[in-house]
């Protein structure tokens, strides 16, 4: 049991983020700073979370479990999404939309397991892993490439 996000984080080669937050204000979301983050770490994100936008955008690899699922919430969600939907990915959407971001800039995990896109980009990448609900189905009727994923990754 720890106190704070930092210390949850820090040092940890895989963390799950799975916290309850109200959604419509993304500054109450929890807040992973990158410095608190161990390089080559996988953080899983199946609820709110906020990192700051540089990150995003120049250094963490971001891979969501199934990019359609993100590309329709930001299509039928009001903007900004973020804001009814905290996952990470969702926030992706958004920044794509401002063209801050490419598209290319998130990976699929189904891409990543079938290898169209490697498993990792580059050494000691920190990976954001936002987890929107796909992923069971997945990991029932693909459980070992999924397991195979998160070995070569981690």
């Amino acid at each position: 049991m720890v106190d704070t996000e930092e210390e949850a984080v820090r040092d940890a080669d895989i963390v799950s983020i799975a916290t309850s937050s109200p959604t419509g204000d993304p500054s109450l979301y929890s807040y992973i700073k990158e410095e608190w983050i161990k390089p080559g770490a996988i953080l899983c994100c199946p609820a709110a979370a906020r990192f700051d936008d540089d990150f995003i955008l120049n250094r963490a690899r971001n891979v969501a479990d199934n990019i359609q699922l993100y590309e329709a919430w930001a299509e039928e969600l009001p903007y900004p999404s973020y804001n009814s939907v905290p996952i990470p990915a969702v926030h992706c959407m958004d920044l794509i939309k401002d063209g801050l971001m490419k598209a290319d800039q998130v990976d699929d995990l189904g891409d990543v397991l079938t290898g169209k896109v490697p498993v990792h980009r580059k050494e000691n990448e920190i990976v954001i892993y936002s987890v929107g609900g796909e992923c069971p189905l997945r990991m029932w009727r693909g459980e070992p490439l999924f397991t195979e994923m998160l070995l070569k990754m981690g």
